[in-house]
């Protein structure tokens, strides 16, 4: 199966379609893999069920999207799925909210939009924030419009036109993305509206890197880098290249588009040489492993790090829902993402043996989840985040060698805060 799709992998032809559906695709899916178990919070009698759709609401009411709402909400989802009970759910949305406000202001995030948006110019005000009230207004309109047929609001929004906005999912480091992942696993028309409204607002000149097939021509007609499966060689690749010494993008609001601006042709080598045409759902697993090493690996967590491991859980959700030319979309932006991310985070080395030598000394994913539900690490966003994105690949692949399991203990043992900024 996967032999004869390696030539529109390794130019993903489907780039120059002018537009499609998710579910009407004929394109057979690149990597299969099971469904995540659906928890359906919008109609569900039971307890804590019934607390998560209230806090999610409420948080919506609170927070704006792309001010601070995106992790809470993806934090009580995550706290939800280990085990989080009604009673913890509250006291970690009480404690966000409250230190939200103290990075926002008082006032909540939500504010006018300059003005409002229709069918006829929705795309005009894509990545632009100051839109983000107009545009969940919009979308919650087309939800009533399609009966609350919030599935085929997203298939109406994601995937069609030349430049679809499923191409763009990784602006705002993912947040759209991940989004968009826990609307699914929710059964969530609100938070599905909020993925498409973080999406708009979070839209970003790389959209042009998936949407213009001429970025995509192979390892070999963009420089000298030669293919390979392996994401984790890339990387160490990408470390001995001296075309990336002497940047200091850590303290820059603008890293990623400023990497962009200075190394832009290095970085589409690298890109254009991962080729996962041979096994993709073996080198989707490396690829979650290879991440996993670079958050555990360092004392100095790097909180852009955790949300791209974030990210992978998100795909994970996701790719069974999806066909192939979307599935590769997915994989190639997240690759790109992953090797920007990496270089502006300094090219951290990759020690897998830090993970792998890690002593359990019998503790378990009870261990773990002990300090997401009962210590005050359990108010920190993006630990609760990484830690349900560890456990969920470790069930994933089997964890042979208890690898996940290794990670998870290892980034809950150690874990004293974070380096850099989401």
């Amino acid at each position: 199966m996967f032999s004869s799709l390696a030539s529109s992998l390794k130019l993903p032809k489907f780039l120059q379609s002018s537009s499609s559906s998710a579910s009407n695709s004929p394109d057979p899916q690149v990597i299969v893999l099971e469904k995540v178990e659906v928890k359906d919070v919008e109609t569900t009698g039971e307890k804590r069920g019934r607390k998560l759709r209230q806090l999610v609401k409420a948080g919506r009411g609170n927070w704006a999207v792309c001010e601070g709402g995106n992790g809470v909400v993806q934090m009580l989802c995550s706290s939800y799925t280990l085990g989080a009970t009604a009673e913890r759910l509250t006291e970690v949305y009480e404690r966000v909210v409250e230190e939200k406000g103290k990075e926002f202001g008082e006032e909540p995030g939500w504010k006018d939009s300059p003005g409002e948006i229709t069918f006829d110019d929705w795309r005009d005000y894509l990545g632009r924030r100051e839109y983000q009230q107009a545009y969940i207004d919009f979308f919650e309109d087309q939800l009533v419009e399609e009966g609350y047929d919030w599935r085929q609001v997203l298939e109406k929004f994601l995937f069609t036109g030349q430049e679809p906005l499923f191409n763009c999912l990784l602006g705002g480091l993912g947040h759209p993305l991940i989004h968009l992942a826990y609307a699914h696993e929710f059964a969530s028309h609100t938070l599905a509206m909020e993925a498409l409204t973080s999406a708009s607002c979070f839209y970003s000149p790389l959209h042009k890197y998936l949407d213009d097939p001429a970025y995509s021509q192979g390892a070999s007609a963009l420089g000298d880098t030669s293919s390979t499966e392996s994401l984790s060689v890339l990387l160490q690749r990408i470390r001995g290249d001296e075309r990336f010494a002497g940047l200091d993008l850590q303290h820059d609001q603008r890293k990623i588009e400023t990497l962009f601006e200075k190394r832009e042709d290095a970085l589409l080598e690298y890109w254009n040489a991962w080729d996962f045409s041979s096994n993709p759902k073996q080198q989707f697993e490396e690829a979650q492993r290879t991440v996993a090493v670079l958050l555990v690996s360092s004392t100095a967590h790097q909180q852009d790090m955790a949300q791209v491991l974030v990210m992978t859980h998100a795909m994970r959700a996701l790719l069974p829902l999806i066909s192939g030319k979307w599935q590769v979309s997915l994989l190639r932006q997240w690759c790109l993402l992953t090797l920007a991310v990496f270089v502006t985070q300094g090219r951290p080395d990759i020690d897998v043996g830090r993970v792998e030598k890690c002593e359990l000394k019998d503790r378990g994913w009870k261990f773990v989840d002990d300090a997401v539900l009962n210590t005050e690490l359990s108010f920190d966003t993006n630990f609760v985040k990484a830690i349900r994105a560890l456990k969920v690949a470790g069930e994933t692949w089997g964890d042979e060698g208890q690898f996940f399991l290794k990670a998870a203990v290892k980034f809950a043992d150690e874990f004293k805060g974070w380096s850099g900024s989401v």
